[in-house]
This record gives C-alpha cells, structure tokens and sequence, in this order.
C-alpha cells in the first residue's frame, strides 16, 4: 500500500510486483474485482467479497501504484481486460512510463493478446488456472514466442513440471505461501514463485 510497504518486499528477496490490471471505462485500474459472469458486468467480486459499485476504494490508478514499486524490481502486468484493443493500450502505456522493456511481464490466458505484447518487445507469460487450460499446456497448445508459462501451483508435481518444460522452458507457479511447497516446487524444476510471504520470498532469492 506504501513505497516503503514495496520496499521491505524487495528487501525480503522480491524481484517482480505483480499487479492485476484490468480497463473500467477506459482507464488503467489496478484491481482484482471481476465479473464472474461475463452477463454481469456490475456484479463483481474478489474470491468472496462482492460489489456493485462502479469503483471502490481499493482500486487504483496504474500509475499511482507504479509509482511506489521500487525502480531496480520488474513488474508483472496480469491482464484481466483481454482483447486485442487493450493488449495494444497496454503497449503503449508500457512504453510511456520510462521503464525498459526488460522491466516488465505481462501476463494473460488471450493469445492474441499476448502476441501483440510480444510483438512490442514485451516478456509474456501465458496464465493457467483451469484444467481445460493446464491440459492443453501439456500437450503443448501454446502461443508463439512466451517467456513462460505462469500455472497454478495446485497443478504442478515434479511429472508435470517435466511435461511442461518440454514445450517450455520456464514455468513459473502461483501462488504459494507455503515455504515447504515452495520449496518442493523448486526441487521440480519451476523458473519462478509467485507468492505473497515474505519467506518464500527469501527463500526464492537464496536459490
């Protein structure tokens, strides 16, 4: 919530602030409140906290909360508005904050999105949360041109960490607050954590 909040997350072995962002009326926000059904666009929830407001205090201008994240660390943008017309907003939004492109991610499960990132010079990782979606990473349906794959940590095991390497190197997983999982997952061969403890965070950095 505060520069000196992201600060301390460097300090403790964090490397890249990931930020969900998605487009309400046209402007940046930072927030993880969606529709759950694309049919309600003004029911939108978190996991278990609903609203019906058109924007609520948690959420925040992209620029106010880039601002506070340290300049030596990457950001990872997950896209949650994805189209082709806001994958190309979101390059130019990049390239107008001054960071190198070596400064950011950018991830989402739309490949189109995702290669007209790409095609900016832009890291791109692709987001796994289904089955649907982890099989066909598996059997290697996957966009052109990926840094990675970003999976949800419940899918992955030392065999399927080793199918995924086969079609692509960096498999990255999400998000895990359990060091001992941490730490078996990078026994498995994972490229990254996602996390948000800071122990994980240290324990990343250590490797």
């Amino acid at each position: 919530r505060t520069a000196a909040d992201c600060q301390r997350l460097a300090d403790s072995g964090a490397a890249v602030f990931e930020i969900d962002l998605q487009f309400m009326n046209g402007v940046p926000v930072v927030s993880h409140f969606l529709p759950p059904w694309p049919g309600m666009p003004l029911l939108r929830h978190d996991r278990w906290r609903f609203t019906l407001r058109s924007r609520i205090g948690a959420e925040e201008d992209m620029a106010a909360v880039l601002d506070r994240i340290p300049a030596g660390c990457a950001v990872l943008v997950d896209l949650k508005t994805e189209d082709v017309l806001h994958a190309k907003i979101l390059v130019e939004l990049l390239a107008g904050t001054g960071r190198p492109p070596e400064g950011w991610y950018v991830s989402g499960k739309d490949a189109g999105a995702l290669a007209i990132v790409a095609a900016a010079g832009y890291r791109t990782w692709l987001s796994v949360s289904t089955r649907p979606e982890f099989v066909g990473a598996l059997n290697g349906l996957l966009p052109p041109d990926l840094d990675g794959i970003a999976v949800r940590h419940t899918f992955l095991d030392e065999a399927t960490v080793g199918r995924l390497r086969q079609h692509q190197p960096r498999v990255i997983a999400w998000t895990v607050d359990k060091l001992y999982q941490a730490e078996e997952l990078a026994d498995h061969g994972v490229a990254g954590i996602t996390s948000d403890n800071p122990a994980v965070h240290r324990f990343v950095a250590s490797r």
